[in-house]
């Protein structure tokens, strides 16, 4: 303690510290000085540690809305569990840049409101045709086919490329 109050003498902050001219102390003082003191630096420790980032005060950055409408599809499609293949279809997702969708995803008519599902998918693809007109994003232009839809293990899954689309599979 007392070469915290000579380090702070010395260097002109003891009185800012509440110490004062710590020779000409009464000892009956000291404790309480000294209880102020280590009270003010905890109080400017704890302000510190909960001031606010500046960084924290920007704007959150805006989720785009195709990722928004991908997560809905996704929740809509579930699990996408079926009896059987004529519970399974596929449908197009996305959009490229010059046309065309960016990829298909299997569901199951079983347990997915079919009417909302393409309205989703209609809006994900509307989304992306605006996100890549605004950002020039170019694509590799190759057509996308659609592979089709079969139930496996009890899951609506796409059918391996090649093999062709089954009758009712696509919608």
């Amino acid at each position: 303690m007392k070469r915290l109050r000579t380090a702070l003498h010395r260097k002109g902050l003891a009185s800012l510290a509440g110490l004062g001219d710590y020779h000409n102390m009464n000892s009956a003082h000291k404790p309480s000085r000294l209880l102020r003191t280590c009270s003010l630096i905890a109080l400017l420790i704890a302000t510190a540690a909960c001031a606010e980032d500046p960084m924290s005060k920007q704007s959150p950055k805006t989720e785009p809305a195709s990722q928004v409408l991908w997560r809905q599809i996704v929740a809509e499609v579930g699990d996408a569990a079926c009896d059987g293949p004529q519970q399974c279809h596929s449908i197009a997702i996305g959009a490229k840049s010059c046309g065309g969708p960016d990829s298909y995803m299997a569901w199951s008519s079983k347990n997915t409101d079919g009417k909302k599902l393409r309205s989703l998918v209609e809006l994900h693809a509307a989304a992306r045709r605006a996100e890549n007109a605004v950002s020039d994003m170019a694509s590799n232009c190759q057509f996308v086919t659609n592979p089709g839809a079969t139930c496996q293990a009890g899951r609506c899954v796409l059918q391996a490329p090649g093999i062709g689309q089954q009758p009712g599979s696509a919608i």
